[in-house]
């Protein structure tokens, strides 16, 4: 059985009573469509800011690599460093040896080189 209103009207369907103000319609509808628009332009920046995460993430993966190539290149040329200064090292001590050896084996008097 159908409900039926206090005045004897079927209220199993809708109807708009004359007396609700335009004003308030036009409230509710303007209400919705704010509604409606502020989330697509929430969806639109959300998927913008999304491509923009996925690109940072990308960068920032491409900066992990070259850092590690950097640290490695780094390691490489400290220990290239490290092997010329005990290259150096090793030159300076055979020329002191070698000149220690050379101004005993000199006669007094004689500079090195002359005859």
């Amino acid at each position: 059985m159908a409900e039926k209103h206090q005045n004897g009207g079927d209220i199993s369907h809708w109807t708009l009573d004359k007396r609700i103000p335009i004003a308030l319609i036009a409230t509710v509808v303007g209400s919705t469509l704010t509604g409606v628009v502020a989330a697509a332009i929430t969806h639109h920046r959300v998927g913008t800011l999304e491509r923009q995460v996925d690109r940072l993430e990308a960068n920032g993966r491409e900066a992990v690599n070259r850092d590690r190539d950097v640290a490695v290149r780094l390691a490489d040329l400290t220990s290239a460093t490290n092997s010329l200064r005990e290259a150096v090292q090793e030159f300076r001590q055979t020329f002191r040896d070698l000149s220690q050896r050379q101004q005993t084996t000199q006669p007094p008097g004689r500079l090195p080189g002359s005859y």
